[in-house]
């Protein structure tokens, strides 16, 4: 994991970065709801343009790594234990297209969707300075490509394999610092920044009714 900061607002440059190359995913969620007009259904493919929402949540910890703080004023190593716990959390309305094309008992589809309407928000506390940071970004660009093949066993049951590639692209955003230590609050404008990019594989077994 790669962690940046821009806490000053003067300096286009990061001045806060931390890498982390021990980083486990914890979980991750996703919920995804949407509807699809079908403009040509023919027997064996249709092709049609879709609209939805989807709400993704990301939560890793990251163990060890380097930083490089103030532009340098502070680098070092972290000792080998839990630095970072981080989470991400998408909100996606979006549009797209979708299509698929049947053969048999065979059927293959795919799918692109499109947003630049996404709410972003993030936290991650550094356990050795004792610091809470919470980032809250809007109108970030998101792209997902999905690929599916599907065999199918009865007239609802279906095997399937499907590959997602999805990509949140960088957004500047607010930062909150809650200094514990401290008991303080501290606001910054447009000093996160907040990407991410996910590939999933699913194979399984549906059933349509």
């Amino acid at each position: 994991m790669n962690d940046y900061d821009w806490l000053d607002a003067d300096q286009q440059q990061w001045t806060h970065h931390s890498y982390h190359a021990d980083t486990d995913l914890k979980h991750a969620r996703e919920f995804d709801i949407n509807l699809k007009a079908w403009l040509f259904n023919h027997p064996t493919w249709r092709f049609g343009l879709m609209a939805g929402y989807q709400d993704t949540h990301y939560s890793f910890v990251a163990k060890g790594g380097i930083f490089n703080y103030w532009n340098g004023a502070y680098r070092g190593e972290f000792i080998d234990a839990k630095a970072i716990s981080y989470q991400q959390r998408f909100t996606v309305p979006y549009i797209g297209v979708a299509g698929n094309y049947r053969y048999g008992e065979f059927e293959a589809g795919g799918a692109f969707k499109f947003s630049s309407w996404v709410n972003a928000s993030a936290i991650d506390h550094h356990y050795f300075r004792d610091l809470t940071f919470k980032d809250d970004a809007r109108g970030q660009q998101y792209f997902s490509l999905t690929g599916n093949l599907g065999y199918e066993l009865t007239e609802h049951s279906q095997l399937f394999f499907e590959a997602v590639a999805s990509m949140m692209l960088d957004k500047k955003g607010d930062t909150k610092v809650y200094d514990h230590a401290e008991n303080t609050v501290t606001t910054f404008k447009n000093a996160s920044g907040i990407e991410n990019y996910s590939y999933l594989i699913t194979v399984g077994w549906k059933y349509g009714f």
